[in-house]
């Protein structure tokens, strides 16, 4: 059945955090975002930390902890993926990564050294102090594969609507940028069987597609194809493109392929995409905001704003299918419906409070008991809704009330109060 209520999520990537005046402002700007966009869960897609400049993943587990209180969600509502940039060298990896590369026409070559349990020759070694940041942040919060074993393959159900698959694309990375990369191919067919593909996937990776050694590439293609895959998240290039996987397929089993920029600034890049991804799924259809971290004017505040268009791609917004139009699903019930149309009334009244709070400059109402409160238009709303106003007579009243309020705040003397009576009476 498809949700009764939207699925929102964001995605970030390439955090890569160096302290400076910027980080704090952009950090600032992720708690104004906070207001108008209200994910339900958040997605990382890899370097956390930079492997020559900032090795360490404190400033990272940091700004994610904070990130959590920023959206009001759980840990367990977070979902991540390592980057090239999160691993470590240890005894013997290059020789075993030339090794690797050397047989890189076999998909599974790879096999006799990943999660082998030994030290000199492991794989996933490389991965221990990510493994270790990712712990840290979960705490005992999780007790699922993010935390048992957090850089290998695995899919995790969220709150039976969706998958979120994730895979560690960087196997055989060295830190600097690389075009073949490998995965645990063999982790991923394996889920093929165990994951409900009566649901769409997310799958999360680092590395777009493409970046991946040819063998790889045709049969994750597939394996993905089977596992009901409706979207590849990726990051890696620092900038935000729109590609497909499957492109070629004469069946339209086409993957959108979506890469975030990076998510943090760094002095003197002027190169990178500053921004993050927001995804809003209703019904069959995602909606796709890249939202760009900018300063327009002086005197305007760095802030995300949501782009106009598809970043370096196609000059129109974005969207893309989580179920086939085919495909045949239960009907909402009536109350789902209601539920939708009264989730959708209701938000569009979000912006009006967020404007008029600013606009009052921190002046709160006085109520009935003499206490302050904020103003809220969902207060107005569901009084109304309540007394049997039609939702087209509740709008037109709420918005009349916005209107003749902010004309009172401008032109209102210094000891003129703004009381619940004063709102009624508008």
């Amino acid at each position: 059945m498809e949700p009764a209520h939207n699925v929102r999520w964001l995605q970030l990537s390439d955090l890569h955090i160096f302290y400076s005046t910027s980080w704090d402002l952009m950090r600032k700007s992720y708690s104004e975002l906070a207001k108008v966009f209200h994910p339900d869960f958040i997605v990382v897609t890899g370097d956390y930390c930079h492997f020559t400049r900032n090795r360490s993943y404190k400033k990272a587990l940091d700004f994610l902890t904070e990130l959590a209180v920023i959206f009001s969600l759980e840990k367990k509502d977070f979902f991540f993926v390592p980057g090239n940039h999160d691993v470590r060298d240890y005894t013997w990896r290059t020789e075993i990564i030339t090794t690797i590369t050397a047989n890189k026409d076999d998909p599974d070559f790879y096999q006799k050294y990943y999660n082998s349990g030994k030290k000199k020759s492991d794989l996933l070694n490389a991965f221990e102090a990510y493994d270790s940041f990712v712990r840290e942040f979960y705490g005992n919060s999780v007790t699922d594969a993010r935390v048992s074993s957090p850089s290998s393959v695995m899919c995790i159900p969220w709150c039976n609507r969706l998958n979120i698959l994730m895979l560690n694309t960087a196997l055989i990375s060295s830190g600097a940028q690389e075009r073949s990369e490998m995965l645990d191919i063999h982790g991923v067919s394996n889920l093929i069987g165990s994951v409900n593909t009566k649901l769409p996937t997310i799958v999360l990776a680092h590395h777009e597609i493409n970046a991946l050694v040819s063998s790889q590439k045709i049969m994750l293609e597939r394996l993905l194809t089977m596992l009901n895959a409706r979207v590849y998240l990726c990051g890696d290039k620092h900038k935000t493109e729109l590609d497909y996987l499957n492109k070629y397929s004469i069946t339209d089993n086409r993957i959108p392929c979506i890469v975030c920029g990076k998510s943090a600034p760094e002095t003197g890049d002027n190169y990178s995409d500053v921004c993050i991804v927001g995804y809003n799924w209703k019904g069959r259809e995602t909606q796709v905001a890249v939202f760009r971290w900018v300063n327009n004017e002086p005197t305007t505040p760095y802030q995300f704003i949501q782009s106009d268009k598809w970043v370096h791609s196609i000059n129109k917004p974005f969207s893309f299918k989580m179920y086939d139009s085919d495909e045949i699903q239960e009907k909402p019930t009536v109350t789902d419906m209601v539920i939708d149309a009264w989730t959708d009334f209701v938000s569009v009244f979000e912006e009006q409070d967020r404007i008029i709070a600013k606009e009052l400059n921190g002046t709160q109402i006085i109520n009935k008991t003499n206490n302050r409160e904020e103003f809220s238009a969902y207060k107005i709303v569901s009084s109304l809704i309540r007394i049997g106003v039609p939702f087209k007579a509740t709008a037109i009243i709420t918005k009349t009330a916005i209107d003749r309020l902010l004309l009172w705040n401008k032109f209102k003397s210094k000891t003129d109060l703004l009381t619940t009576k004063l709102v009624r009476a508008y």
